[in-house]
């Protein structure tokens, strides 16, 4: 990964821990209180949980993204520097494997 991306991670992790000890707090402090209160700070903390899902969701989006970007190139450039009866034996053995497994 790259340095980009692992500060991204790093960043939303920190968020999420930031987000979870202040729900730990919370209900540390309701927890005297009644039942009510009680049901209030878990229903926080499963709603912190989602929100914190969701932000992993779209980074790991970005992240599989730009990786998949990243692969395209890199076959892009090897298919450029490699010789054309590389690829075409290449090629053929892909069809014949392809044609063995189909039987």
């Amino acid at each position: 990964m790259a340095k980009k991306e692992i500060e991204k991670e790093i960043e939303i992790l920190r968020a999420q821990v930031d987000e979870l000890i202040a729900a730990r707090n919370l209900k540390e402090v309701v927890a005297g209180n009644d039942k009510n209160e009680e049901q209030r700070v878990e229903q926080t903390v499963a709603e912190l949980d989602i929100d914190a899902n969701k932000a992993a969701a779209v980074i790991d989006e970005e992240i599989v993204s730009e990786q998949f970007q990243e692969l395209i190139k890199t076959v892009d450039q090897e298919l450029k520097e490699a010789s054309t009866v590389t690829v075409l034996l290449v090629f053929s053995l892909g069809v014949a494997v392809g044609r063995l497994l189909s039987r």
